[in-house]
């Protein structure tokens, strides 16, 4: 794990307040000539002096993660040829690798890089210890403003081949793409935003019927808050298989009583505590919400 530069100590940033503010954000060091950068805040001192402090951020994270297991069928309870996902085998990843038995898990790599406190990026993959393949990928990244947020995801996922023409249970083809926008103050004020998913992979839906690539579920809406209350209109479509379905619903919000309303998409997309805060696509799900497993 590796801190931004401007991530300075407590008594740093003391000995830094002495110093000033150049025309290009950085601050100076007194007579040193040192620089430092980071997010910078502007604080009012006791004399009214206006002095600027930084705030800590990582700024870069590197998790690389592995599990051994004693007992390979865990009692018997991992049944060899068919989807298993179960504790402990489901917490290291969000794709399964428990379709047969392994005394090793596949290796899991997560990157977490944020140049800026409104910048970051995701890299996250799992490689099989055995074959040395990249099973799955997922890279993420987006812009986070006080006003408006870009993200977008895209999922890479193998179907792993045992033997010829024998594939490992639980693993899938899949190809698919999120991206969203907001803008505004889901707190005060207009706001809205738009989400989209897009599948890159065909897929037999049926013996005889293919469901070919294409859009999964799109989402738009906009609504007004006020310190008591708030409104949003949303407009969702799903197309996933055999499902095909759009809908205009409507959201009702009380303060520090929850959301009301129609719309089941949002309130299921509101991401952890989505339901009684009624704000919609505040956070970022570590997994999009119609994405892979």
């Amino acid at each position: 794990m590796l801190r931004d530069p401007g991530a300075l100590e407590t008594g740093e940033r003391t000995e830094l307040n002495k110093g000033r503010v150049n025309s290009k954000g950085e601050l100076s060091r007194g007579d040193t000539g040192q620089t430092a950068t980071g997010d910078q805040k502007l604080v009012e001192g006791k004399a009214g002096d206006v002095m600027p402090t930084l705030e800590a951020y990582e700024f870069l994270t590197v998790k690389v993660a592995q599990k051994y297991f004693f007992d390979r069928t865990f009692g018997g309870a991992l049944v060899p040829g068919q989807r298993n996902q179960f504790y402990p085998i489901d917490t290291l990843s969000g794709f399964t690798y428990g379709g047969r038995a392994r005394s090793f898990s596949p290796l899991n790599v997560a990157v977490h890089y944020r140049p800026l406190s409104t910048v970051y990026a995701d890299l996250r993959m799992d490689i099989g210890t055995d074959s040395g393949l990249v099973r799955n990928v997922m890279v993420s990244g987006g812009v986070r403003g006080n006003k408006i947020t870009i993200d977008a995801s895209w999922y890479l996922s193998r179907r792993i081949e045992m033997q010829p023409n024998s594939f490992e249970p639980g693993t899938f083809s899949g190809n698919q793409f999120f991206s969203g926008v907001r803008f505004g103050d889901e707190h005060r004020g207009v706001y809205g935003g738009a989400r989209v998913g897009y599948d890159f992979t065909d897929r037999f839906i049926t013996a005889t019927q293919l469901s070919k690539r294409g859009l999964t579920n799109t989402r738009n809406y906009v609504g007004y808050a006020w310190d008591c209350c708030g409104v949003q209109l949303n407009y969702n479509t799903f197309k996933v298989g055999l499902r095909n379905e759009s809908a205009f619903t409507f959201t009702f919000t009380l303060a520090g009583l929850g959301s009301f309303g129609s719309d089941q998409f949002s309130q299921a997309a509101g991401g952890r505590g989505g339901r009684k805060r009624g704000k919609r696509m505040q956070q970022d799900d570590d997994y999009s919400d119609f994405g892979p497993p």
